[in-house]
Parts: structure tokens; C-alpha cells; sequence
């Protein structure tokens, strides 16, 4: 799988979120998959960061609030 079509969104908190200072929402088939993904992000990889994979499930997306410079 590549990064474009497994990562949906990602990027800094505002203020940190129970010690998390960044998150990602990813695509994926099992939690597995987002932790194998997530040991792959090379702040995690060389432990600035420690990643921790929680489960969500997805809805639904508006995608008329997507910027479009983003979709293209």
C-alpha cells in the first residue's frame, strides 16, 4: 500500500491530547496494519515518538469541506 491512499489525514494537535502531540487518521484493513504503518514514521522509528494505534471508526466524510488543493 502507498502512503496516498493510506493516509487520510495527519498533522500537529493545537495543544497535546493525553501526551499525543500528533495524530493520523489512516486506512486501513486491521489495527495491525495502522501499527505497522506507524513504526514506519521516522520519528517513531528512531523514538522521538511513541506511536499508539487506537481504533475508529469512520463514518462518513463531507467531501464538499475538503480543500481542493488537496484532492486533486
Amino acid at each position: 500500500m502507498e502512503a496516498a491512499t493510506v493516509v487520510l489525514l495527519g498533522g500537529a494537535l493545537g495543544s497535546p491530547v493525553d501526551g499525543a502531540e500528533a495524530a493520523y487518521l489512516l486506512h486501513v484493513a486491521s489495527q495491525s496494519d495502522a501499527e505497522t504503518w506507524a513504526a514506519k514514521d521516522q520519528l517513531v522509528a528512531q523514538r522521538f515518538f511513541r506511536a499508539r494505534v487506537v481504533a475508529w471508526h469512520l463514518v462518513g466524510i463531507a467531501v464538499t469541506a475538503i480543500d481542493p488543493k488537496f484532492s486533486s
